[in-house]
This record gives structure tokens, sequence and C-alpha cells, in this order.
């Protein structure tokens, strides 16, 4: 449970731009090395695949792997959905459905992750990516 927090943590702070584009790609995939306290350095990838219907809402299923050549993969319990008009993408964990991101925010605004956490937008960048 641990690692799967982490890991949606991580996906968390990804800055991807989804002007044209979704990041919700079903040929995206996300790498990860993470240590933990320790000479040993762990490597997962994350990637959506299939489809799953919750509250009349059209999710992506959310896969780990941790083999060396992904070939075995194992769903993480987690969905994600992606409202492109509104730029959001929503997080449902099986009992709840949560905003992950919004692409939509400017400086200054705050976004809540949680009661105790609550974020502000100090900074926003823009990349361009090698196929433009």
């Amino acid at each position: 449970m641990k690692i799967q927090l982490y890991i949606l943590f991580i996906l968390l702070f990804i800055q991807v731009p989804i002007n044209s584009q979704s990041i919700l790609d079903e040929n995206n995939q996300w790498n990860i090395r993470f240590s933990s306290f320790g000479p040993t350095i762990n490597t997962h990838a994350i990637r959506v695949n299939g489809d799953i219907v919750i509250d009349n809402q059209t999710y992506k299923i959310v896969q780990r792997s941790e083999d060396e050549l992904n070939t075995n993969w194992e769903n993480l319990n987690y969905y994600l959905r992606e409202d492109v008009n509104s730029k959001k993408i929503y997080l449902h964990n099986g009992n709840s459905e949560q905003l992950l991101y919004d692409f939509n925010l400017e400086l200054g605004d705050t976004f809540n992750i949680s009661p105790q956490c609550t974020l502000i937008v100090n900074n926003v960048e823009s990349i361009t990516l090698n196929n433009g």
C-alpha cells in the first residue's frame, strides 16, 4: 500500500502539458526509480490499460510492473479519468473520486490535496516536447 501511494504521489508532481494530447493514452508509460533508505534501487513502470465504468463514469485502469522487461502487469485498484474540456484528471480508489490534476490553475490559485494540505501555484512552466 505504501508503494502504491508513493507512486501516485510521484505522479501527482509530474508536469505534462495536455493542450491537445491525452495524458491517459494507453501508449504512455511512467518509469519510476526510487530507493528506500539503502543501496537497493527499485524500478516500477506505471501505465493505464483498459477501461472500467464506475458510477456512470469511464476510468482507465492503473497498472504496475516491477519486472525488468515489463511483462507482468498488476492492477493497482486505482482508476483515472480525464476531462479534456476542463483539463482535469480524477483519481478513483474504488470507493470515492478526487481531483488529481487541474491544468487550468494559474499563478496564485490554490489546490487542496487533502483537508490538511493546500498547495499554492507559485510558478507555471511550459516545455516543448521533441515531437512539438
